[in-house]
């Protein structure tokens, strides 16, 4: 072997036995850390000035475990104050003691901090949103929402009945709650005026707030039948503490139910949903929900209704019988229960989770909608930072929610007989009804109810197959209350549409919006007792008709969205040359401060709320049960 050889052997031994030595130092790492769960908590959330809180972050122990952090951590806690109005207030102005920065290391279980509210006025109640980050770790509950007021309130409302609404013949019950528990019994008297002391019966003289205790709920108290045509009520009850430190918080110490005559002369058919349903609050209830029903909600009126039943409309029941109905009662069988946001989110619907949807506002129906007390489905939008899923990209500016129902995959082979959450087969010879109402600041944003075919296929898109839109109202700068009804079809990118539309003034309550697909050829569209458009093929000129079972034999899903910001509604704004839209500046000034727990009371949250939806069919209906590809058959919402 030469020297040339013999160097080449040498340098070929260093290699491997550097190469092997690197394997085995690699062989004896450790693992790396594992990541355990954390969560945030708050040992009080109602504060008055003087008072203080603990902040705790801790190891979130499943039960019976005793899990230790495994490495070393940084935490960033963050707070944003804000008062009545939504203005922001700097944090130190408010609190003293507050952490922005803390290291845990490995084996702790907790790190906590105290934080003080400062004896300083300010426009009440102060809120204030704390927040906890640290990479690579999931903390449960990371943000937590803090209240600071001058005094502990008590304040008197409803129980499950926000609107402090009720019809001649239901009940109600008083409710009392207080931030902070009294040190002492709390004496709350109830005066009601002598004129008014007539409209019900039952209404306590007191409620008492035990000492140490933040509720009482009074009994059962009935508003009377007036046996004449009169119009509507107000009962107002007053309230007087016996207590200086915990003083009423209600408005003018006093509480509005608004009393409504069932026996009133119909108004107009554009907003008198009457015209549908002469008694549009009863919830249906079936043999399934019943029991659980009446123990949720033992003041509200309801109707046992099974398959087959008439319309409860006299000008209906000939021609349309009960199906299915969708009632957002607030029951497991309606309703998810194990949220982080606290929130109660529907069965029987999906995330609607497009790229269309989220161009703008990253969905998260978890988030962002909930089943009330009340017992409706109520959809909002925050101004926040939120992920958009499924088709969206990247994060948006907003956080909205969107849903779908009765929807068929897109695929041509088997996977077109899996339906998605649904209970029907919306098809013709059905009448859909929507109870909705918007509220909120919502210039600027398109609330909408509407149907798409379930043609999906690589081959038919849209709008080849079809888009009905019941109601949808691109509400503008200045808060416009216009519906407008449109149905959708080929050939161009946009979609062909006839149109029509109504200036519906009371959107803000509850309406009745309803769609007709009434056979093959022709669909009506209305909202309470008006037609806003009835379309039938000849409206189309030479362009295909979609809506018929040859085009849609599966055929339509329910969309339910509140999309923000709206071009159709906003105009202005400005387009670059990727064609995307921005809208100017200061559009969303309306709701922009309200964080994402004042989100879930505040009357300026952005938001669209339905009661129930219900299915009748005619006899031009072909039964869903005889319909291979239906496998939901059996769920029922009601």
């Amino acid at each position: 072997m030469n020297t040339k050889n013999i160097l080449k052997w040498i340098m070929s031994l260093c290699i491997t036995t550097i190469l092997l030595g690197s394997c085995k130092d690699n062989d004896s790492m450790g693992p790396l850390a594992e990541a355990v769960p954390l969560k945030l908590e708050l040992s009080k959330k109602y504060l008055v000035f003087g008072e203080n809180t603990d902040v705790i972050l801790s190891v979130n122990n499943p039960e019976g475990s005793e899990l230790l952090l495994n490495e070393d951590i940084e935490v960033t806690f963050s707070m944003r104050c804000t008062d009545a109005d939504g203005n922001s207030i700097p944090n130190d102005e408010i609190f003293e003691g507050f952490v922005e920065k803390t290291f845990l290391k490995k084996g702790d279980r907790s790190f906590s901090f105290n934080l003080q509210a400062k004896s300083k006025a300010f426009k009440f109640p102060i809120n204030a949103e704390i927040s906890a980050f640290t990479r690579g770790y999931n903390i449960a509950n990371n943000k937590q929402n803090l209240s600071v007021s001058d005094y502990h309130y008590a304040t008197i409302s409803l129980k499950g009945n926000s609107d402090n609404t009720v019809y001649e013949g239901e009940k109600f019950i008083l409710q009392a709650d207080i931030t902070g528990a009294p040190s002492e019994d709390l004496h709350i008297k109830v005066n009601i005026p002598e004129n008014q002391k007539s409209f019900c019966e039952g209404i306590p003289e007191e409620l008492v707030i035990p000492a140490g205790k933040t509720s009482i709920v009074g009994g059962l108290v009935t508003v009377k039948d007036g046996t004449e045509t009169t119009a509507d009520r107000k009962l107002n009850i007053e309230f007087e503490s016996n207590l200086s430190a915990h003083p009423i918080g209600n408005e003018e110490k006093m509480l509005t139910v608004n009393i409504l005559d069932v026996d009133k002369p119909l108004e107009d058919k554009l907003t008198d949903e009457r015209y549908i349903n002469p008694k549009p609050q009863l919830m249906y209830v079936s043999d399934a929900t019943e029991a659980k029903v009446t123990n949720w909600a033992p003041t509200k009126m309801y109707k046992k209704m099974s398959v087959g039943d008439p319309h409860p409309s006299s000008s209906l029941s000939s021609s349309w019988s009960f199906l299915r109905s969708m009632e957002f009662h607030h029951i497991d069988n309606c309703m998810f229960t194990n949220t982080e946001y606290g929130t109660f989110p529907p069965k029987g619907l999906s995330a609607q989770d497009t790229k269309k949807v989220q161009e703008y506002q990253g969905l998260n129906n978890e988030k962002y909608s909930t089943i009330t007390e009340d017992g409706y489905l109520k959809m909002w939008c925050v101004k926040e930072k939120t992920q958009a899923v499924g088709g969206g990209i990247g994060i948006k500016d907003y956080g909205t929610s969107a849903f779908y129902a009765n929807k068929f995959t897109k695929d041509a082979g088997s996977g077109m007989n899996q339906a998605a959450s649904q209970n029907v087969l919306i098809l013709p010879g059905m009448r859909i009804e929507f109870r909705a109402r918007i509220r909120g600041n919502n210039k600027g944003f398109n609330a909408a109810l509407w149907l798409q075919g379930n043609a999906y296929t690589d081959q038919v898109n849209w709008p080849e197959f079809g888009e009905i839109d019941i109601m949808e109202n691109p509400c503008g700068r200045n808060g416009d209350p216009q519906i407008h009804a449109t149905l959708h079809y080929a050939p161009n990118d946009q979609g062909n549409s006839i149109t029509g539309n109504r200036q519906l003034t009371n959107i803000t309550e509850w309406n009745v919006y309803w769609c007709e697909i009434l056979n093959d050829n022709s669909i009506v569209i209305g909202v309470n007792g008006e037609t806003i458009g009835t379309f039938n093929s000849t409206l189309t000129g030479n362009v295909a008709w979609p809506f018929t079972p040859e085009v849609n034999p599966r055929g339509y899903h329910i969309i339910l969205t509140l999309a923000a910001p709206s071009k159709w509604g906003l105009g202005g704004g400005t387009t670059d040359a990727n064609d995307y839209w921005t809208p100017d500046k200061g559009w969303d000034t309306g709701f922009a401060n309200i964080t994402y727990e004042q989100s879930k009371t505040h009357p300026n949250t952005p938001r669209m709320e339905i009661d129930w939806i219900r299915f009748y069919t005619n006899s031009d209906y072909q039964s869903h049960l005889t319909n291979s590809g239906f496998n939901n058959k059996e769920q029922l919402f009601y």
